[in-house]
């Protein structure tokens, strides 16, 4: 029986079981040094390469592009300082929004760099046209963080420059991210010192269990997410960012609002009631601010500060999606009970 469900997958993901078992490992055998010349630690150098070289194949890349970095807003640091970017669409993560404004205000700022996400961490929404459109003209860092391990991803179709992610969107660990840069990069030139092998490793255990079981995942939660839309549009005053006809959406995520229901209201009450749910990015849940990524959309002030995200995993189960359902309307019944 049903008592709860994580549906904030966007902001962290479960860890994977794959990458649950890499990281037993490393705890029981330990991992060494991969700069050390001694056994253990060219051991250690074999382990990360082998993850770089997994990564690399899954966004089809060759590894000597891929880096390994603390995190994907680290990756998206780098990416932005080492191309001089300073333009950037008005959907992008606080993380590139705000670097991308210090870099314009304090950087070196070259006239023809890019930022432009891969798919928007908090409707959903898929720009691979947009990216592939602007890597023709331009010098293009595209954030993926959202995109990687969910959709396919391919760097030569896309044409960027470069590319980050992170892995505890797609179920590996939070503490490790990577990056692609066209033409070679070292994890040296990003953030020397010692290489997090175990990391790396469960990272890119994570994202080749995600690339391999993709399309039956995808197939899932789109049948479940096409159920769950169904059920919310039974609640009067439902509307969604993505509208149900969309197919350039990410499959695990659903940004709705309910009128005359504020968000924080309404995840208050969401957890009373057993669902975890988020009204955007986790990095401006505490703003009172509506988001600009949502304003960005299209939404008025009211209606951003009435949205929500929910955000699912392949193993998310059927009984859970009907949970969330029923979860979402009776709480938009007490809360407009309660306004009356």
């Amino acid at each position: 029986m049903v008592e709860s469900v994580y549906a904030d997958c966007a902001a962290s993901a479960p860890i994977l079981k794959c990458a649950w078992d890499v990281m037993s490992q490393a705890y029981a055998e330990g991992w060494g040094n991969p700069n050390s010349v001694h056994t253990v630690g060219r051991e250690a150098r074999s382990d990360l390469e082998m993850a770089r070289a997994i990564i690399a194949q899954r966004i089809n890349a060759d590894p000597s592009e891929i880096a390994f970095t603390p995190s994907a807003t680290a990756a998206c640091t780098f990416a932005i300082s080492t191309f001089g970017v300073a333009f950037c669409s008005a959907y992008e993560h606080k993380a590139v929004a705000d670097t991308a404004h210090f870099q314009m205000c304090y950087g070196n700022v070259t006239d023809n760099a890019y930022a432009h996400m891969l798919a928007n961490n908090e409707t959903g929404e898929i720009y691979r046209g947009k990216v592939r459109e602007l890597s023709r003209d331009y010098v293009v860092f595209t954030d993926a963080t959202a995109a990687v391990g969910q959709i396919p991803v391919d760097v030569q179709n896309l044409g960027v420059q470069s590319l980050a992610a992170g892995a505890h969107k797609f179920g590996g660990y939070p503490g490790i991210g990577f990056i692609y840069v066209r033409g070679g990069v070292k994890d040296d030139d990003t953030f020397p010192g010692t290489p997090p092998v175990a990391l790396a490793l469960a990272m890119a255990e994570a994202l080749e269990y995600r690339t391999e079981h993709m399309d039956e995942a995808n197939k899932y939660l789109a049948e479940q997410y096409s159920l769950l839309m169904d059920r919310i549009m039974e609640i009067p005053g439902a509307h969604f960012t993505v509208g149900k006809e969309s197919i350039v959406h990410l499959p695990n995520i659903l940004s709705v609002r309910f009128d005359g229901v504020n968000a924080r209201e309404l995840l208050t009450m969401l957890d009373v009631n057993g669902v975890y749910a988020s009204a955007g990015s986790a990095c401006t849940a505490d703003s009172d601010e509506p988001s600009r990524v949502l304003l960005a959309s299209g939404l008025t002030e009211e209606q951003a500060l009435s949205t929500i995200r929910l955000s699912f995993c392949p193993e998310t189960t059927a009984e859970e999606f009907s949970f969330v359902a029923d979860a979402l309307s009776r709480s938009v019944e007490q809360l407009r009970k309660l306004s009356k």
